[in-house]
């Protein structure tokens, strides 16, 4: 039987000691990007524009508070509705602020 070759303790020593640099590097990151997600969020959340996410199917999936006034909408009641519904119903029904 052929075993396979481990190095020597130094070297796995190394490798571990890289590993543990790299490790470090990847939960630096981590947390700048959780950080700078929830800087993110706090924005798009106090906009006083609409921000809003649809689907590929055009349904809305998200939407900030600003759309109870610009479109006096809640935002139950935007959520999971089609966008082109939506926008033909304010178009129709409700006067540009």
């Amino acid at each position: 039987m052929i075993k396979p070759s481990i190095g020597s303790t130094e070297e796995l020593q190394v490798h571990i000691r890289k590993l543990e640099a790299e490790l470090a590097i990847l939960k630096d990151a981590q947390n700048e990007f959780s950080d700078k997600t929830l800087i993110i969020k706090a924005i798009i959340e106090n906009s006083k524009d609409w921000i809003w996410e649809i689907d590929t199917s055009g349904n809305h999936t998200y939407s900030n508070n600003a759309i109870v006034d610009i479109l006096g909408y809640s935002i139950k009641e935007i959520v999971n509705q089609a966008s082109a519904t939506t926008q033909c119903n304010y178009r129709i029904f409700r006067p540009y602020k």
